[in-house]
């Protein structure tokens, strides 16, 4: 998202990056409202995160990891209309609904499980989006655990799915490489509900515990 910038700083991340004229949305359409005339962008690009791409939707090097169009794309095209339309109508409500979610899951963890940090807590955010960073226990250990639970959780976008690297985005906002390859991401909708939380805040604290007791560091600390 370009909108932010002012004409010169436009200008020299237009010289650093001639792309940069493009206002990639994928993710964000249907979550919150941003009509298109606001943003000061030349283009729109919109992406339904399954593949298909509506004008330009490009991520990591022209490529998409971690997704892939496995429907024919004029179905999927059509398909994603639909879903457009359907996610502003119900634009207001739902994402209220999500928003609820996501501050009740984020302090019922802080409550729960002692050292744990929720990125980007001030920043304009999704609604439906915590990235939730837990200090000594390792991400992929608490995503594999989660998964047995029936949660399914990531420790970063699916851009960065094919990636061992630690997100670049944390690491930007002064995040160590260990420490953002102990966050999870967590990513809510209009069907979760309070008890899809309340089982996420039980189950949660337990799998720390665990991951924790073989931490040779959280042991010193």
């Amino acid at each position: 998202m370009i909108a932010n910038l002012t004409p010169i700083d436009h200008g020299l991340a237009k010289a650093i990056d001639p792309t940069i004229d493009r206002d990639r949305r994928a993710g964000a359409e249907g979550l919150v409202s941003s009509p298109d005339e606001d943003l000061g962008a030349d283009r729109i690009g919109l992406g339904d995160q399954k593949g298909m791409h509506a004008v330009e939707a490009d991520c990591e090097i022209d490529e998409r990891a971690g997704v892939e169009q496995v429907i024919p794309s004029e179905a999927g095209i059509v398909g994603f209309g639909v879903a457009a339309k359907m996610a502003r109508e119900g634009l207001s409500s739902e994402m209220a609904h999500v928003r609820e979610l996501r501050d009740r899951l984020e302090s019922g963890l802080r409550q729960h499980i002692d050292l744990i940090r929720v990125n980007a807590e001030t920043a304009p955010r999704l609604p439906n989006t915590s990235n939730i960073m837990v200090d000594y226990a390792e991400g992929e250990g608490l995503v594999i655990s989660l998964d047995l639970k029936g949660v399914a959780v990531s420790t970063g976008s699916a851009c960065s799915s094919g990636s061992l690297e630690p997100s670049h985005v944390l690491t930007a906002i002064g995040r160590t490489p260990d420490e953002a390859h102990g966050s999870l991401r967590f990513s809510l909708n209009s069907m979760n509900t309070v008890e899809d939380v309340d089982y996420v805040v039980e189950i949660l604290p337990r799998i720390v515990d665990r991951l924790r007791e073989l931490s040779p560091y959280y042991k010193r600390a």
